[in-house]
């Protein structure tokens, strides 16, 4: 494999084409798995899946048409299966971070009571009825609690130091083990983010850890943010299998994949993708390609721009009315920037 200081990321997320129907109020038929180079802001690839859940069956047919030896796959708690993982590992050769929810009920519980001293059997309620979620769960306002604990004793602590549990202050099991620990700070968008992630690059204690190829780590991240306008608070606990062993890796990869929701975003507001009522046969799927590879010609525009002036602004609408009316513009996106 490439040498992990190299790597890229590239996160697997689905969305649905929320106005592709005949009539209104049906359900979209059409939704599509896609591939994202996240270092690049480029989509690389998509297919489409007959429903939501069959992202399952999807991803390890994109993933064998994407040559990504050596990077990182981030994908959501959908594709945390061992097949998966598997083509990760030894199909594509690259590396793996997998988010963790509670479709994989046994490691889901065992991680979370790792980290954060929540038990299920102590603190269960019936979830029935639940689309991804069969079984029993923690409450997530205890896993809240723990997780604001977890973040008083560390938020103060430099970087580097690897707190140990003293007095009141006594921390879950993982704090037992030698993990790792990383604290950032994000400011954008009239919000303040700290978040600090832990890897533990040990996964003997873990039912079932035999049975995914690679699997070296299981990581938590806590997210606190801070609305500058309001001051209002909120926090977030999100919990992982990995195959990486390295903090400043796996932290890079959990981060690229949140910026992977913001392409969904831009194809909403400058393509108005959501609202677009193109379902005819393989319409739909030919117009979202279209979307994509154009929103990939006008990111590396951007890119550009941004790079030669880091102080200008400039939407993607923008671009996208200059290119409509200016033909030498539209050119030098398509062509020059080839």
């Amino acid at each position: 494999m490439a040498s992990w200081h190299n790597s890229r990321t590239v996160a697997i997320d689905g969305k649905t084409l929320c106005g592709a129907k005949e009539n209104p109020g049906e359900k979209s038929p059409f939704h599509i798995v896609s591939a994202w180079a996240s270092d690049n802001n480029l989509t690389l690839g998509f297919l489409r899946t007959d429903a939501k859940s069959n992202e399952i069956t999807a991803i390890p047919e994109l993933l064998k048409l994407l040559s990504i030896e050596g990077d990182v796959v981030t994908i959501d708690a959908m594709g945390a299966q061992t097949e998966i993982a598997k083509q990760i590992v030894k199909g594509n050769h690259a590396d793996y971070v997998l988010s963790l929810k509670r479709n994989q009920p046994s490691m889901y519980k065992d991680t979370v009571l790792f980290f954060t001293d929540v038990d299920f059997e102590t603190t269960a309620q019936n979830t029935t009825g639940s689309d991804d979620d069969d079984t029993i769960s923690p409450r997530s306002d205890d896993i809240k609690a723990a997780a604001g604990h977890i973040y008083e004793h560390f938020s103060s602590k430099n970087t580097q130091e690897r707190p140990l549990p003293n007095g009141n202050n006594q921390l879950p099991v993982f704090a037992d083990y030698d993990y790792q620990f990383l604290k950032t700070k994000d400011l954008g968008h009239g919000r303040i983010e700290n978040r600090l992630y832990f890897l533990v690059p040990d996964v003997s204690w873990l039912g079932r850890h035999d049975e995914w190829v690679g699997l070296k780590s299981v990581g938590m991240v806590i997210s606190s943010v801070v609305t500058k306008k309001t001051g209002e608070k909120s926090m977030d606990c999100r919990f992982f299998i990995s195959s990486l062993d390295d903090i400043n890796i796996f932290a890079k990869s959990v981060r690229n994949h949140w910026g992977c929701e913001s392409t969904h975003y831009v194809l909403d507001v400058t393509f108005s993708e959501d609202k677009n009522r193109t379902f005819m046969e393989n319409s739909a799927l030919n117009a979202a390609m279209l979307r994509r590879v154009a929103l990939n010609f006008l990111k590396v525009e951007r890119e550009t721009i941004k790079k030669n002036n880091s102080k200008k602004k400039i939407s993607y609408k923008s671009l996208r009315y200059k290119a409509g009316i200016n033909i030498s513009f539209l050119e030098k996106i398509m062509i020059g920037n080839l």
